[in-house]
């Protein structure tokens, strides 16, 4: 900053305060907002920078995600989303967390001033074992120059308590220009190709695949948050800011999703004078079974509500309901309502049907199987 006198000083004082009540206003409109100050010879401008977009947000778990950014958050204190009916407290979020770091950017900065890369748990387990040779190769390090090079080379760590490979070195290194590119290799000069969605992939002109380093994005551009009880995932859940300013974006199910299961025997399962019908939907919200005893509907036909599975197949997505009857060679199919991944989350729901009758429901005397391998049943998801 220029040296001014003591007139000087005044004027740009005069020029540059902004009134108690002005800079109140712009913060109880938006506190995510900051001032920023820009020198120009004697003149001080007075301007306010826009937060950070939100451009996706993901579930860990139903009571745990992580919200993107475009780019770092800058402030001391930290930014206030919202989810709708659930809005975190600042204690209920962390900056930089590690292991989303690791798997979508392969890198992040730590509060010491080094710049870590790494290898991810999945990454990291497909190697073969701890003896594997694993290094980092980039712009800066003439990319093949790197192999058998000590200084190099990535070593095992962990993360979250999740084993990975790591390398550290000074931060200013890497992050004083945008658009260094890495990537991992083995001792063996096998290229490691980075996950397709790793949003800091990028293809050079002989369709090789690398990833870039943004000095805007070192960590605390992602937020993880923490909830007091789980989402449900038959709604459909949009991350934004807690005052509605900018655009929010649609909550997703993240990899824990897909490994939701259940050892429960599905389908129709005729025991004696009862016939159980069970169906896998973890996102729907509403499952009803019709059933017809002749394939053209007509004749005879029943209509009745499904529920959760009781303990952990309810919760992994299982359905079921027990009739007192044998249904034997009847036709049946089920129609849902819940979430559709192919359409806008944000759109006006279609009203949603009348309830069908009420079928009598034997409750179950026995305690729910455990959750795990789905023993070769045959799942669906909605």
């Amino acid at each position: 900053m220029p040296n001014h006198t003591g007139a000087q000083a005044n004027q740009i004082r005069k020029r540059g305060n902004i009134r108690g009540g002005e800079a109140g206003s712009a913060g109880a409109a938006n506190p995510n907002y900051r001032l920023s100050l820009g020198w120009s010879g004697e003149c001080c401008g007075v301007s306010m920078v826009p937060p950070p977009r939100i451009v996706r947000a993901w579930l860990e778990s139903p009571a745990v995600g992580v919200i993107e950014l475009d780019r770092d958050w800058d402030l001391a204190s930290p930014p206030r989303f919202s989810l709708g009916r659930h809005c975190p407290s600042p204690s209920g979020l962390e900056a930089s967390p590690p292991l989303p770091a690791a798997r979508h950017f392969g890198y992040l900065a730590e509060p010491g001033g080094a710049l870590c890369f790494v290898l991810s748990p999945e990454e990291t387990a497909e190697l073969g074992g701890a003896s594997a040779e694993v290094y980092l190769a980039g712009d800066f390090n003439a990319w093949q120059d790197a192999i058998g090079r000590p200084e190099w080379r990535l070593h095992p760590g962990e993360l979250e308590g999740r084993p990975v490979r790591i390398w550290r070195g000074d931060s200013a290194r890497f992050l004083s220009a945008a658009g260094l590119r890495f990537k991992f290799v083995t001792g063996e000069h096998h290229w490691l190709v980075p996950p397709a969605e790793a949003p800091n992939v990028v293809r050079d002109a002989q369709g090789n695949v690398n990833r870039v380093l943004d000095p805007r994005r070192t960590g605390r551009h992602l937020w993880r948050f923490s909830l007091s009880g789980p989402l449900s995932l038959a709604e459909a859940w949009r991350a934004g800011w807690a005052d509605g300013a900018g655009e929010s974006v649609a909550l997703q199910p993240g990899a824990f999703f897909y490994e939701l299961r259940s050892d429960l025997p599905l389908g129709a399962l005729v025991r004696g004078e009862e016939t159980c019908f069970r169906l896998f939907a973890p996102r729907a919200r509403h499952v009803t079974l019709h059933l017809a005893r002749e394939p053209s509907g007509m004749g005879e036909t029943l209509a009745c509500a499904l529920g959760p599975a009781a303990g952990a197949d309810g919760a992994a997505g299982v359905w079921e309901v027990v009739l007192d009857r044998n249904l034997h060679g009847w036709f049946y199919w089920y129609t849902i309502e819940g979430v559709h991944p192919g359409l806008d989350p944000a759109a006006r729901p279609a009203p949603r049907p009348r309830s069908p009758p009420p079928c009598r429901r034997r409750p179950r005397r026995r305690a729910a199987p455990p959750a795990g391998p789905a023993n070769g049943a045959r799942r669906s998801r909605t």
